[in-house]
């Protein structure tokens, strides 16, 4: 159900989004949480049609698109004077570098 509302508000917004990057840039980050999840919140092995929405491995090439995105994503989030990330953000990359694997 977020998913439709995440598209239905870029639809609503895809012209001020156009103009606004940064709207654009939180869009796409909460789509990107929102399918990670997706991923993780499957307690069966086929739940529809969309592939986040799978048990994890049973579209695995899309799954791990979606984890490479999200991993990026927590690696370029830095706190304001900081060069590294916290030890919250290490834990999950390491995590989705080992789901991948």
């Amino acid at each position: 159900m977020a998913v439709l509302e995440i598209y239905s508000l870029q639809t609503s917004l895809g012209d001020i989004s156009k103009e606004n990057k940064q709207l654009r840039e939180k869009l796409s980050a909460v789509e990107k949480v929102n399918n990670w999840f997706d991923i993780f919140n499957v307690n069966v092995p086929v739940s529809d049609s969309r592939s986040r929405n799978r048990a994890y491995g049973l579209p695995i090439q899309e799954q791990d698109e979606i984890l490479d995105k999200m991993s990026k994503k927590i690696q370029d989030l830095k706190v304001k004077c900081r060069q590294q990330i916290l030890s919250f953000q290490n834990s999950t990359v390491v995590f989705l570098l080992f789901m991948n694997k």
